[in-house]
């Protein structure tokens, strides 16, 4: 699988540049931001202080 220079090679970098800092990756959904989490770990390696989190969008009234 090769995803470098993607979309998923870039957060990877990204997480990679300070990994002892705490990092939020906002996806549109949690089990999709999971998802991206998994496929880094299987092309390049683990990662480490990464959370996913989604936006949450108030109704309006």
């Amino acid at each position: 699988m090769r995803i470098a220079g993607t979309f998923l090679g870039r957060l990877y970098d990204a997480i990679r540049k300070e990994p002892f800092r705490r990092k939020i990756v906002i996806a549109p959904s949690y089990m999709e931001g999971q998802s991206w989490l998994m496929r880094i770990c299987r092309a390049f390696g683990p990662v480490m202080n990464v959370e996913v989190h989604t936006v949450q969008c108030q109704g309006l009234v």
